[in-house]
């Protein structure tokens, strides 16, 4: 199998060399009673090699190859060169004229304890690499779970560790990949699976496949709020933000004390406002009457408003929080400033619109003096509010910071 590794060319994508599978019968590191033990055990499948020309099906001589092939693949220090090997003990068992299934139960129990084997050696050393924050047995982690998948190609739960060990270490297209291919196992693939490739799917920045996957799996399971999460999720990142509205009030009726969803919803909200009021300026440049399209857009706006002011009280006064309502409250006053200045509205709407900015402004001067008294080192909260007091003729204020930090 080809791994290639890009660590050094992207903080995100990881690798760049080969495999190689060695095709020669002996290491020359090996030690000599090894080479010995070695030579002997491939005489002896040579042997049986040419029994088997002559009698393809004979089931004894099966099992005895399939034996010695797992002896010769344990004494391989190197888990990639087990790889071929086991290709060869697989294939023992597959074709047999005289068993419909195809499966020889000696050479079936092999193939297990082989894969038992393979697998739980990666998995030792998986956990030593996250034990140790190194990555110096990446390469032999991935050489153990693909063994264990030439020996099991359906084992679901291989394709999965294979998958953790590629995303771990920043290789998220091969831990597709194997997802991907693990899903093809199946006609009915497990939905854990399925959900956890529309997870990478989204990572990896295909969020049409992300979206298509999680909508099947929630309307299949209409009752997993976690898939609905990850959906949402989903919107969210492809801006698909009226499918995300919808399932953000949704889920913050279901679950009214996760205020991370109100919070998501507001954001959302707020971006269809901040198209909406692009649509407004092409309205007014066609000559079109847009005050109609003005009491909308606040509306928009005051749902989102309503419920960042309804989260003041129940959400812990935390920095990022704070941030996030204090860039909201900014960034409508800066859009609705826009359009007052540049649209021309009915006096009705014009005082509307004056009467919003100002409410907003004193929000946001409120928030911006918290992030301040919280981080007094951050110059962007200090100029954000000094510029929130000097537009809103708080002249002493404003001064007063110029003066605490020598602007």
């Amino acid at each position: 199998m080809d791994y290639f590794s890009t660590r050094t060319a992207s903080f995100l994508l990881a690798f760049g060399i080969f495999f190689a599978v060695s095709c020669s019968v002996f290491e020359k590191s090996e030690a000599p009673e090894e080479i010995s033990k070695l030579q002997q055990i491939n005489e002896s499948i040579e042997r049986i090699n040419i029994e088997l020309d002559s009698d393809p099906y004979n089931q004894d001589l099966k099992i005895q190859k399939a034996s010695l092939l797992h002896e010769y693949a344990i004494k391989q220090s190197n888990p990639s060169d087990r790889y071929p090997i086991y290709q060869n003990l697989y294939s023992l068992n597959q074709e047999n004229g005289q068993n419909e299934s195809g499966d020889i139960p000696e050479i079936t129990n092999i193939l297990v304890k082989a894969w038992e084997n393979e697998q739980s050696d990666g998995v030792r050393l998986l956990q030593l690499n996250r034990d140790n924050e190194a990555n110096q047995h990446y390469y032999d982690i991935l050489a153990h779970f693909d063994n264990a998948l030439i020996l099991q190609p359906d084992s679901l739960v291989t394709y999965n560790l294979m998958s953790n060990t590629f995303y771990e270490n920043g290789s998220i297209g091969n831990a597709v990949e194997t997802l991907e291919n693990a899903v093809n196992q199946s006609s009915v693939p497990d939905p854990k699976l399925l959900e956890k490739l529309a997870y990478l799917y989204l990572e990896s920045g295909n969020t049409d496949e992300s979206i298509r996957l999680y909508e099947n799996l929630v309307s299949s399971n209409t009752n997993d709020n976690r898939l609905m999460h990850g959906l949402t999720n989903a919107y969210m990142i492809s801006q698909r933000h009226n499918d995300a509205i919808a399932k953000l009030k949704q889920l913050s009726e279901e679950f009214p004390t996760r205020y991370y969803y109100k919070e998501a919803l507001a954001t959302q909200l707020y971006f269809i406002f901040e198209s909406y009021s692009d649509e407004i300026y092409r309205e007014f440049e066609n000559g079109e009457s847009i005050d109609n399209s003005i009491d909308n857009l606040l509306e928009i706006l005051n749902q989102a408003h309503s419920i960042y002011d309804s989260l003041r009280d129940p959400i812990p006064a935390n920095e990022e929080s704070l941030l996030r309502m204090g860039t909201f409250y900014n960034n409508s006053i800066n859009k609705l400033t826009a359009i007052h200045s540049t649209v021309t509205l009915s006096s009705e709407n014009n005082l509307l619109v004056q009467s919003t900015i100002q409410t907003y402004r004193d929000h946001s001067i409120e928030l911006w003096e918290k992030l301040t008294e919280m981080n007094p080192d951050n110059m962007e909260y200090v100029y954000t509010l000094y510029n929130l007091y000097k537009d809103a003729g708080m002249s002493e204020e404003a001064d007063s910071i110029e003066r605490s930090y020598n602007f």
